[in-house]
């Protein structure tokens, strides 16, 4: 079997600066979503399943809203929307389900 060519330092380096700027720019777009005026009037215990419902993990939520990964996994706990285990929905894995049906 041919042996992968190793992986140069600066691809690596390459590789982490286009990855970090791409989570800086998912965190803009997560701040203009929960920032809009649509949204001015809703808590942040309202914002965290529509953040979830666009594919941000916890921190991300929490970063975004400016509080807790702990705050934000109760809630998704408290809306049935876990990553992990059965939910609230007939105890289906959650990785089943579509995140487009997290309520608003």
């Amino acid at each position: 079997m041919p042996k992968r060519p190793a992986k140069s330092e600066s691809s690596t380096h390459w590789s982490r600066d286009i990855s970090k700027s791409l989570q800086q720019i998912a965190n803009c777009l997560g701040y203009i979503v929960a920032h809009a005026n649509e949204m001015k009037d809703k808590s942040d215990a309202d914002k965290i399943p529509i953040l979830w419902s666009l594919g941000f993990d916890r921190n991300d939520i929490a970063s975004v809203l400016g509080t807790t990964a702990g705050t934000v996994s109760v809630r998704l706990s408290d809306l049935g929307l876990t990553k992990r285990g059965k939910d609230k929905n007939g105890g289906r894995n959650s990785d089943d389900k579509d995140r487009s049906e997290a309520p608003e």
